[in-house]
């Protein structure tokens, strides 16, 4: 998962048009196709070899989904809530301690 993570940040760091006549030693033919095929990129083109393997892409774009892989966003609202509740169950913890103690 990171390496698929750093290809993306990589290739929206790409110029547009984003083209891979020959794929760089940062990406392999499986990753770019499984972040194809999973929805993370879509292209405009793509040549493949006799055995399947991808060799060129143009047009490469990250799609909503990609976008949200390479920059993920904190749920800010679930985190102090569960802070909250962390902080709550440990006061109730305290105080019956306290209280049977």
């Amino acid at each position: 998962m990171k390496k698929e993570l750093e290809v993306l940040r990589r290739i929206e760091a790409l110029p547009e048009p984003r083209h891979l006549f020959i794929l760089p030693d940062w990406v392999d033919s499986a990753t770019l196709d499984r972040l194809i095929q999973g929805g993370c990129l879509t292209c405009f083109h793509q040549q493949r070899d006799e055995k399947g393997d991808l060799h060129l892409v143009m047009g490469l774009q990250l799609t909503a989904k990609g976008e949200r892989l390479a920059h993920p966003r904190v749920d800010w609202t679930r985190l102090v809530l569960r802070g909250a509740l962390a902080g709550a169950s440990l006061t109730v913890m305290s105080l019956a301690i306290l209280y049977w103690g």
